[in-house]
């Protein structure tokens, strides 16, 4: 799996010397058939290589040191690279991993990721506008806050103004709290255009970059005592 430490410089089949953490919105760590999501990372370089890096896993003791890993790091444009390491020290909930030199430029873009979001949108129901709150979105689809009893399966323009979107949806699921209210309906866009799905992207890189600025300024410990708390 791994490759022998070298001096050769960064090209196309090896790209150590040119990977900016900076520009990671969030690492993949593969790890005995499992796989764990951070978005809480640093590295150390030396003369310029990249040769550990630091991640918060928030499943405790699940990855030991020793243990062979493979990081997939997502950039902040859609391109991903692939590096092997293996871990050398584990403070619960980081560890530290020492790097191989060999980085590889995976063919295809990251999957659609999800954010949360605090967008407004207006959607056209049979001919009327019903303003909604949009929970979360992705290239796939959204999740919106409505209390209307709205038509499963129906197909309706939904236009996000905050990030110039104008696009078709299919509610596909009704979502109920114990009362039997309704909370909102999961959507899935439909025939999404090039255009949309870039100005989905750039919504979601820059919610991508705004939390990671702000996990960089906080204590890693406190965020993570208290993150580790949250159960899925």
């Amino acid at each position: 799996m791994f490759n022998k430490k070298s001096n050769a410089p960064a090209t196309e089949n090896n790209l150590a010397l040119a990977i900016n953490f900076n520009n990671v919105v969030f690492i993949v760590v593969h790890c005995k058939d499992k796989q764990y999501v951070t978005r809480f990372f640093f590295g150390k370089r030396l003369k310029g290589k990249n040769t550990e890096i630091t991640i918060g896993i928030k499943e405790e003791n699940q990855i030991r040191e020793k243990n062979e890993v493979i990081l997939i790091y997502n950039m902040l444009n859609g391109d991903r690279y692939k590096q092997c390491g293996f871990v050398i020290e584990n403070k619960s909930p980081l560890i530290t991993v020492e790097l191989d030199d060999l980085v590889e430029q995976l063919d295809e873009k990251r999957e659609s990721i999800k954010v949360s979001s605090k967008l407004t949108g207006e959607l056209s129901v049979m001919g009327q506008k019903v303003i909604v709150d949009i929970r979360n979105i992705s290239v796939g689809g959204v999740f919106i806050e409505a209390e209307y009893d709205l038509p499963i399966r129906s197909i309706n323009l939904l236009n996000i103004s905050e990030i110039c979107l104008c696009a078709r949806i299919i509610l596909l699921r009704q979502q109920k709290n114990r009362n039997g209210v309704i909370e909102g309906y999961g959507c899935q866009f439909e025939n999404l255009s090039d255009k949309n799905q870039e100005k989905i992207i750039q919504h979601i890189n820059s919610v991508l970059i705004k939390e990671r600025q702000t996990l960089l300024t906080r204590d890693v410990y406190n965020y993570f005592s208290a993150d580790l708390n949250m159960k899925k």
